[in-house]
């Protein structure tokens, strides 16, 4: 049976954000954090700029107020981000956020502070301010570009309700409440870069297994509720000391990345719903909307 540690403990950012639409991944003492912040906005009309270890403060033009960024937080659950930076204040308010790059954000308000992450695959930027510079704060974090590209990344979806969860990397394995008798797991992955489609890979994916399919493959188009487009495929492997796997595989597509999601049982079909029911939930990564030419501005003025 599965036994939460930390990186299970951790996915309380989900849930702690899931009204405000915010799937975090949980962090793990082995996991590398990048040493490098990406491209630090310039500081608003007015503002000045200074920098020291893993910090950036933005000072107000009449020197009453700062906003500091704090480069290099550990990736974990806003409570805890703000409890760092803000004490055992209490959150007033969250909303999720995204930056002009595409990346996943959060702004709280706290008492008369705002506190705003922007989350990087392993680490966060924690920005900080007064409440009456919220506009500027969020501006900060907008701006802010961790430049890491297209790549394989977690994407929003609601979790199977009572299914205990097993983070390992980018991926995260679902188990049902009656695990290990009720022997199943729903695998959802990373989003990965791809060109090739939904049927073509399936049937790639296949190919590999295919000295080991019991029966018919069955597959069918599948729409989700967020546009996502693709296939859903039912099969059965032979394992093992004669034992039959069951295997659903759903994937979907939105240029430029791909969405799977796999669930594997033994015995009588069951759980099928809840696949479906995670696959509709399923968001498509959010897009660059923004490409901001001030970021540089610093180095030469």
């Amino acid at each position: 049976m599965p036994v939460p540690g930390r990186g299970v403990v951790l996915l309380g950012w989900f849930e702690e954000l899931r009204h405000a639409g915010c799937l975090i991944r949980p962090s793990t003492e082995d996991t590398p954090r990048s040493t490098v912040p990406g491209m630090i906005p310039a500081p608003p009309p007015g503002w000045t700029q200074r920098f020291s270890a893993n910090l950036v403060v933005y000072e107000a033009p009449d020197g009453g107020s700062r906003i500091r960024c704090h480069q290099q937080m550990p990736l974990e659950p806003i409570s805890r981000a703000v409890a760092r930076v803000a004490g055992d204040a209490r959150i007033e308010d969250r909303r999720r956020v995204v930056s002009g790059e595409g990346e996943y954000g959060a702004l709280c308000r706290v008492g008369e502070r705002v506190v705003a992450a922007l989350f990087a695959d392993a680490h966060a930027i924690v920005i900080e301010g007064s409440a009456r510079h919220a506009d500027v704060v969020l501006d900060l974090l907008t701006r802010w570009k961790l430049e890491l590209g297209v790549r394989p990344r977690r994407a929003l979806y609601d979790p199977p309700p009572a299914w205990r969860p097993m983070p390992n990397a980018l991926a995260t394995t679902w188990f049902p409440p009656g695990f290990p008798g009720d022997h199943a797991e729903l695998v959802v992955y990373p989003t990965a870069p791809t060109t090739t489609t939904p049927h073509d890979e399936l049937a790639q994916l296949i190919a590999v297994e295919s000295a080991s399919v019991v029966g018919e493959i069955r597959e069918v188009p599948l729409e989700t509720e967020h546009g996502l487009i693709g296939t859903h495929a039912t099969l059965a492997i032979a394992a093992n000391g004669g034992v039959v796997v069951h295997r659903d595989l759903v994937l979907l597509r939105r240029e430029p990345h791909r969405y799977a999601i796999k669930l594997e049982w033994t015995g009588t079909p069951r759980h099928r719903e809840v696949l479906l029911a995670v696959a509709h939930s399923m968001q498509p990564l959010p897009v660059q909307t923004a490409r901001d030419g001030t970021s540089l501005v610093h180095w030469v003025d």
